[in-house]
């Protein structure tokens, strides 16, 4: 944990809040701040969690957060479970009345047999959410209550063919005015030809969900592909939702060098979405990115935050270096990329913002 008090200018040396190498990784961590003063809350409390492999813990902090004793104190042991089974990509938010929501994705994929990197695995389980109801009442360093987790929906999510995606991990928000939970992730279920819509689900209380409805629009059977989204309500209420987007019609595994980012907004809670707007002036080329799971790896980690009528859109994008440079990632077979030692040298992302003013 790095904490600022100047608005980012400058920063405090980082603090460890976990420090083990016991029962796997700390993957996929995530942060979310109570910024309410409202009962039920504790406002600046800071929330931590992040998947294990097994299970899903979190740890959090009311103050001072840049000093290791103002953490819960047990940082080399997994102490705040969530979820005991597997999950991945947990992400928080803080509801209305002052309790911590997260969002996962429920159970993970056989690993791929004849992979040259980490196994690819799409989670096997649903869309789930789980709510710690009194988290913003309870006194640190009280561990939190949680309840078991709810179904969102089935998990339909088609993977994204010669790249390392999202696979369905989910992103969350809550509406401040209204007290909605927005969850969004990519998903085949309106398809006919396999590709993913980005589509979201929402609740009043974090208990009862709506039916997936799709964010993306167009054809259901173009092989467009659209995925790793992520969502953001501002504090007038506004749904703002990201993804990335590649036209897969191609031949596989290449099929085109452009993938796009794109956004769109609701002001009417979800009934209707904006027309998508893409908001690359410069495309990424994934022949120039990193090398994860005999494809290539942008980032699962895509981000877009929205407050004063911006939003912001964060993403890591491939690109060469030079006029001619040599492609770091080649066909291998039908589905997946190789990095060769031709290709050692060549790999190349930058990380990118773009800033959206709302939709008048």
């Amino acid at each position: 944990m790095n904490v600022s008090y100047d608005g980012g200018r400058t920063w405090s040396a980082p603090v460890i809040i976990q420090d083990d190498d016991v029962n796997g990784q700390n993957d996929k961590n995530w942060i979310v701040v109570d910024n309410s003063d409202a009962p039920g809350h504790t406002k600046g409390r800071v929330y931590v969690v992040w998947d294990r492999g097994e299970p899903v813990v979190y740890n959090y902090c009311d103050h001072d957060c840049d000093q290791q004793q103002n953490w819960l104190p047990d940082f080399q042991t997994a102490h705040g479970v969530v979820y005991p089974g597997q999950g991945i990509g947990a992400y928080p938010v803080v509801m209305k009345d002052g309790g911590l929501g997260m969002a996962i994705s429920a159970g993970e994929g056989i690993p791929n047999p004849g992979s040259t990197d980490q196994p690819t695995s799409i989670p096997t389980g649903g869309q789930d959410f789980i709510l710690a109801p009194k988290a913003g009442s309870t006194p640190w360093p009280a561990p939190l209550v949680f309840l078991p987790p709810v179904a969102v929906a089935k998990n339909s999510n088609g993977g994204t063919a010669a790249q390392r995606g999202s696979s369905g991990m989910p992103s969350a928000s809550a509406d401040p005015k209204s007290g909605e939970v927005y969850d969004v992730w990519d998903d085949t279920r309106f398809r006919s030809d396999g590709k993913n819509d980005v589509v979201f689900s929402k609740s009043a209380d974090g208990l009862a969900w709506t039916p997936p409805v799709r964010i993306s629009g167009g054809p259901t059977n173009d092989k467009v592909n659209h995925y790793v989204p992520a969502v953001s309500v501002d504090e007038n209420g506004v749904v703002h939702v990201m993804w990335r987007q590649r036209d897969e019609s191609g031949v596989a595994p290449l099929f085109t060098d452009v993938i796009d980012t794109y956004y769109s907004e609701s002001t009417d809670g979800g009934t209707t979405w904006s027309t998508p707007l893409k908001v690359n002036s410069q495309p990424s080329n994934p022949w120039y990115g990193a090398f994860s799971r005999a494809g290539t790896f942008e980032g699962d980690y895509d981000q877009i935050a929205s407050a004063g009528g911006y939003s912001y859109i964060v993403r890591e994008q491939g690109q060469r270096d030079y006029a001619g440079e040599p492609v770091a990632l080649t066909k291998n077979s039908a589905t997946t990329v190789a990095l060769t030692n031709a290709g050692k040298g060549h790999q190349h992302q930058r990380n990118w913002v773009a800033v959206v003013r709302d939709t008048p």
